[in-house]
């Protein structure tokens, strides 16, 4: 009787352990996940009302409305009366207007004047002289003969040309008068300084119409007695943020 081998056992492969989202999900993961999602939409919550308490904006309409109105002792408050006021303005002012100022004033067509003019010119110079002068003449002259005898005339013909430089210094005062008559056309503005006061009456002729108004502050000493007030048409806004609330016991 032959006995075979046993063949040896193999130990199976040890798997490895999930990671990502494939772990298990456990009772404390479940428990963290609720948390934070409670707690996200309590800050939601809260955001979101605070928000719409600062924001918010109620309106009320009311429209004939009927009220009783109390006003109560010491109240402090203030009554304004406004009066039209119809008048008629007729009145002569007399008024006195300083001016003192350039004007510029642009002139588009030619200019023509007449001017005299009187003034006396000085003239410096030297005057330089360079040339011939011909010179023909007749010289007379007496001409002794003998001491004992008496001297008799003599005319003589002369005619020479005498070459002349000279520098001839001139300073003088020339009087000058003249009568012109002078056409030109301007090419810019001119500048007019103006200084003056003008002394000029205005007469103020107007239907004025004024409001008057008076105010008056008080304070209620003793108690009133309530009065209706009807309110037509009133528009009331209240914001939220002035709502609040109280706890009775």
């Amino acid at each position: 009787m032959s006995t075979a081998p046993a063949a040896p056992s193999a130990d199976p492969p040890a798997t490895p352990p999930l990671r990502g989202w494939r772990r298990p999900v456990t009772r404390r993961m479940l428990l963290l996940v609720s948390l934070a999602t409670v707690l996200l939409w309590l800050a939601m919550v809260v955001t979101g009302f605070l928000y719409v308490r600062r924001e918010w904006v109620s309106v009320l309409e009311m429209r004939d409305q009927p009220l009783q109105l109390r006003l109560p002792v010491g109240l402090a408050a203030q009554a304004e009366v406004a009066v039209p006021v119809h008048t008629r303005l007729d009145s002569v002012q007399r008024l006195k207007l300083p001016l003192d100022q350039e004007v510029r004033v642009q002139v588009q067509n030619n200019l023509k004047a007449h001017a005299v003019v009187n003034t006396v010119v000085p003239v410096n110079t030297v005057v330089n002289f360079e040339g011939d002068i011909p010179v023909d003449t007749t010289v007379v002259s007496e001409v002794p003969v003998v001491s004992w005898w008496p001297s008799f005339p003599v005319t003589i013909p002369v005619k020479v040309v005498v070459p002349v430089k000279v520098s001839v210094p001139v300073s003088v005062q020339i009087p000058l008068a003249l009568n012109l008559e002078v056409a030109g056309e301007l090419s810019g503005p001119l500048r007019v300084p103006v200084k003056t006061v003008l002394d000029t009456q205005v007469l103020l002729r107007a239907n004025v119409r004024a409001h008057v108004t008076s105010r008056t502050d008080f304070s209620l000493l003793s108690p009133v007695e309530p009065f209706g007030v009807d309110i037509v048409h009133a528009r009331l806004q209240m914001p939220m943020a002035d709502f609040g609330w109280t706890v009775k016991p």
